[in-house]
């Protein structure tokens, strides 16, 4: 898939940089970059779903410590 992304001239540079300390090209770096973006929040929303269930589920016992 071709793509292409208008950055800020700061972060291109910082993300140049980056990828040539860690010998990687730039759309390696980015790639991977997204990868763990995507995981994380990924992650992230798993668990609000699943802190959203058992509240509900334990919402009365919630309720009860609440006062």
């Amino acid at each position: 898939m071709d793509m292409r992304l208008r950055i800020p001239d700061e972060l291109k540079a910082q993300a140049v940089a980056q990828a040539e300390i860690e010998h990687r090209s730039l759309n390696s770096f980015v790639v991977n970059a997204i990868e763990e973006y995507v995981l994380r929040h990924g992650q992230d929303n798993e668990i609000r779903r699943i802190a959203r269930e058992e509240a509900q589920r334990y919402r009365a016992a919630l309720d009860e410590l609440g006062k």
